[in-house]
């Protein structure tokens, strides 16, 4: 029994902490999307938002992407490669229906659009988001588990891609039209490359580590208890650092969030643990199953899709919103669209799935 209990705590924290993640995902883009940017950037909801859609969102969801590799049964390198090579390259054509086509309609209603079509094609088709990083990140694990590579293979990973990326980002590399957006993939380039490689690729790994770490502490209120004790020591130093030495954060531009490095990297890490640690604690004191979001998690994909193409959309006729109670309600009407058409889609597909076994079965027979 206590055995059953464990694994349904470790399940529920991090299906919580996903399904958070996707919320305060579609709250940030909505208010990117549509609101002015002196409600972004010089009001009490800008902050609020933009803070809930910084390291709660991203970052957890690269954390349970290295979590859900290690704990999968099916994360052989073939299948990880497929993985991979279906979501970078679907990012691409994601790109095209999410931001080139609301663009292009955006060209021929708008007398005073401001890019021309050439400009539309190359920004909005290259640009890299955060599909095109998880299709990276799956074939970064197909290649390791391929290799054999162990726990200490992955550390030493850890330490040399934050160098790589500390470095990159220090280098001045001239702007070239067809090469740029092959660069953006690694590292952040331009505004284009939202989710370099070498810049993400830590939080991947690290929930690949923390995976491996939990499996061997079956007493999950000594794990959590644990992380959360060393995570608020991290984080209370770095914040004296903040203090004294003024170090980065990530959060003084949009820039500096997307192209961080070390140490940010280690504030970001330890956040994560912090919020985990918090989640399990909330979940032994309000005693729930919280379905609905261990719901949400299980279509983050969906609801990642939908939501952008629902922004894309109202994109097209919404424009430089400046009140915070009107994004709120824009962003909670595209999450609850969002989530319906995920789980009315998954519902179709269950079905169809159950009406063509049956009739295979009857063929048999």
């Amino acid at each position: 029994m206590e055995k059953n209990h464990t694994t349904l705590t470790r399940d529920s924290t991090l299906d919580i902490a996903k399904g958070l993640a996707v919320i305060f995902m579609v709250y940030v883009h909505t208010l990117i999307a549509l609101g002015s940017l002196a409600l972004q950037e010089e009001s009490w909801f800008g902050e609020i938002i933009g803070f809930l859609g910084g390291v709660p969102a991203a970052p957890v969801f690269m954390f349970m992407l290295g979590v859900g590799v290690h704990l999968s049964t099916h994360s052989t390198p073939q299948a990880l490669a497929k993985r991979g090579m279906t979501l970078f390259f679907g990012a691409y054509l994601f790109n095209f229906f999410r931001a080139v086509v609301p663009e292009l309609i955006k060209y021929l209603l708008w007398e005073d659009y401001p890019f021309s079509l050439i400009e539309i094609g190359y920004y909005y088709l290259l640009f890299v988001d955060i599909l095109q990083f998880a299709g990276l990140a799956f074939l970064f694990f197909a290649l390791t588990k391929q290799i054999g590579i162990k726990v200490r293979g992955y550390l030493l990973l850890l330490v040399l891609f934050l160098g790589i990326n500390s470095w990159l980002l220090q280098q001045h590399f001239p702007y070239r039209f067809w090469i740029n957006p092959f660069y953006a993939l690694w590292f952040g380039i331009d505004e284009s490359s939202y989710f370099p490689f070498f810049t993400w690729i830590f939080y991947p790994i690290l929930g690949y580590l923390f995976s491996v770490l939990a499996k061997k502490r079956p007493q999950k209120r000594s794990l959590y208890l644990w992380l959360g004790f060393i995570t608020s020591a991290v984080i209370a130093l770095y914040f004296l650092g903040v203090w004294q030495w003024d170090l980065p954060t990530g959060y003084a531009s949009d820039v500096a969030y997307y192209h961080h490095a070390f140490p940010v990297q280690i504030l970001y890490g330890a956040f994560i643990g912090w919020w985990l640690a918090l989640i399990f604690l909330v979940t032994q004191i309000v005693k729930s199953r919280w379905i609905f979001l261990s719901n949400t998690s299980k279509m983050t994909n969906l609801i990642y899709i939908i939501h952008f193409l629902l922004l894309g959309l109202l994109g097209i006729f919404l424009q430089e919103i400046t009140q915070g109670w009107l994004i709120f309600l824009l962003a909670t009407s595209i999450f609850i669209a969002s989530y319906l058409l995920a789980k009315r889609w998954l519902t179709r597909k269950r079905k169809n799935s159950f009406d063509k076994n049956l009739t295979r079965h009857y063929n048999k027979r």
